[in-house]
């Protein structure tokens, strides 16, 4: 069985022949690709293939393809993408779109938030979930939605923990939970069964 349903390939022209052949029997056992740009383009050995290696997947079911590299990041000063400086990339949305839509049955995790809020989501030893938020532009206190698929999550209440004063949780109407005014850190802990 596949470890994860969906594997993105952004733009990597440079795959060996074990990598795509790695990544062709992720589909054939039943997982989606999600490939920009020219993936395959070239080998190990920085040769160009006569064919694309992944050129007769266009039109596979559980193939995306975004041909026009969305993920690429504008320059930021002095002309320049560094992780000083970083940005979205151009076609964050189209990319985000295209991630909720390959995965099979759906993203088991959502989380609407700020642009500057980090999500870590982990199982638990007891078989709960603990979800950490982040936020990085912290002088602004964010709202965030979580909402957990009901096979990744245990029923109830999740526990809020965090440092900060002023962060709430609350049952939002449609089921999952809201966040309110993160300032630096949360965790929502699920419990295991």
């Amino acid at each position: 069985a596949n470890q994860c349903a969906l594997i993105c390939v952004p733009n990597q022209r440079l795959l060996s022949d074990e990598t795509v052949a790695t990544l062709r029997a992720h589909l054939d056992n039943g997982g989606s690709l999600l490939l920009t740009g020219e993936p395959g383009r070239f080998d190990e050995n920085h040769r160009e293939r006569e064919v694309d290696a992944f050129a007769d997947l266009r039109d596979h079911e559980r193939v995306t393809w975004l041909e026009d590299t969305p993920e690429r990041c504008p320059a930021g000063p002095e002309g320049r993408v560094t992780p000083l400086h970083p940005y979205l990339p151009e076609g964050h949305a189209e990319v985000a779109m295209a991630i909720m839509r390959a995965v099979p049955g759906g993203l088991p995790v959502d989380v609407t938030a700020g642009l500057y809020v980090g999500v870590g989501v982990y199982r638990t030893a007891d078989g709960g979930v603990a979800v950490h938020l982040l936020n990085y532009a912290n002088r602004e206190r964010a709202k965030v939605n979580v909402r957990l698929g009901s096979d990744v999550a245990p029923s109830g209440r999740p526990e809020l923990i965090t440092p900060d004063e002023g962060t709430t949780l609350e049952t939002a109407p449609d089921g999952s939970w809201d966040v309110r005014d993160l300032d630096t850190y949360a965790a929502l802990l699920f419990r295991g069964e």
